[in-house]
């Protein structure tokens, strides 16, 4: 996300597998492999293109993106006024923990249009996204995600079932997607990666792209840029971080981070920062009394 005014980003220390975005936006330009983005538009409105598609989003809409989904996005008024934004962010497999029943064993979340204008739906995204920006309780705020999510599932989504992993496979999955956390910064061949697995190359090969959508390669590129993600929310330094996870150089981690993320890792470090900030001062004893 380019943006010409502050954006704020955190994760709530509760529920730290979510990031959340607030700001102004002028452009942006994304391409998450792995994770889902939901964002509520306000102030002006934008226009969105992914591949040949163009999608217009006005105040209130909220826009839901799917992995896979490059998509970019320019000011609606001709006078290149920036749109206002919330944003969350999650991984695939926690929009399918937390918004689906498990009885109803769906596989595959699809929307046929990103768009999603539905005023009670947008309430609903408003209130939990201010709720995971203030003081509240764990449950108060697992269960309003919850609910949020089971009800935009509902409403919107085409839950459709995908194809069923074997016990075995998903043994193999897992054990290669430890095997990639724990060598992070290595460069793993295929070869080592499926003998980690317990699993024939090729088939591990088929087995990311049936559970993620990806290759391999492209799976361990999104764990590094996750990984670095949660470094930059420390403080480290771009650089530091591109050798500690794996990148040849800084310049490579700036590449994968904003095709994925749609911000520099620095612009990412400042916003970070600015959650931070502001929850400090928002917590301090002069402002609590």
């Amino acid at each position: 996300m380019r943006d010409e005014a502050a954006v704020r980003a955190w994760r709530p220390e509760d529920l730290d597998h979510l990031v959340l975005l607030h700001g102004r936006v002028a452009s942006y330009a994304a391409d998450a492999r792995t994770e889902v983005t939901i964002g509520l538009i306000g102030g002006s409105g934008l226009v969105a293109a992914r591949g040949r598609a163009r999608h217009v989003l006005l105040p209130g809409d909220l826009g839901v993106w799917l992995p896979g989904q490059a998509h970019h996005g320019r000011p609606l008024a001709d006078d290149g006024r920036p749109w206002e934004c919330r944003l969350l962010v999650l991984e695939l497999p926690d929009l399918h923990r937390f918004g689906s029943d498990p009885e109803r064993r769906l596989r595959t979340v699809e929307f046929a249009d990103p768009v999603v204008r539905q005023p009670r739906l947008a309430a609903r995204f408003l209130d939990l996204h201010r709720l995971l920006d203030r003081p509240a309780s764990t449950l108060e705020r697992e269960v309003a995600l919850r609910e949020f999510l089971e009800a935009l599932l509902r409403d919107r989504g085409v839950a459709a079932p995908g194809p069923v992993l074997d016990g075995d496979d998903d043994r193999a999955l897992r054990r290669a997607g430890e095997y990639l956390h724990d060598q992070l910064a290595r460069n793993v061949s295929l070869e080592e990666l499926a003998a980690a697995a317990g699993t024939p190359p090729f088939r591990l090969i088929r087995l990311f792209r049936r559970r993620f959508g990806v290759a391999p390669h492209a799976f361990q590129v999104d764990l590094r840029v996750r990984t670095a993600r949660r470094l930059l929310e420390r403080g480290e330094r771009p650089a530091q971080v591109a050798a500690e996870v794996g990148f040849h150089d800084q310049s490579h981690l700036s590449r994968h981070f904003t095709r994925i993320v749609g911000m520099t890792p620095g612009d990412y470090r400042r916003a970070t920062a600015a959650a931070a900030t502001r929850r400090n001062v928002q917590d301090s004893p002069a402002r609590a009394g």
